[in-house]
């Protein structure tokens, strides 16, 4: 008796491909200013707020960040420069290319 052969279904390949992106090694883009900020004020927020989500905590972190003073977001700045060459020796030739 010969035996059947199915082609793969498009569900099947799209899982196949899935896979293969979740194991491709991803390099992180480096952090911006105020992403650093953020992550350095998000644990006072949720000591004066208690546990609250991460869509709130972004919303009072940018009206912070909008109401600091010029000396706290150039240090902040300065931080992001220097994450961003310690990222362009660790990751020589990145290029930010987003999924499509």
């Amino acid at each position: 008796m010969a035996s059947i052969f199915f082609p793969p279904s498009a569900s099947a390949l799209h899982q196949k491909r899935r896979k293969a992106k979740k194991h491709a090694v991803r390099v992180p883009r480096p952090k911006n200013s105020f992403m650093h900020y953020r992550s350095d004020v998000s644990s006072m927020i949720m000591i004066e707020l208690g546990m609250i989500n991460n869509k709130i905590i972004s919303k009072i972190a940018a009206e912070r960040w909008n109401a600091e003073s010029e000396p706290v977001k150039a240090w902040y700045r300065l931080k992001a420069k220097r994450c961003k060459e310690e990222h362009a020796k660790n990751y020589p030739g990145y290029k930010y290319a987003p999924n499509k």
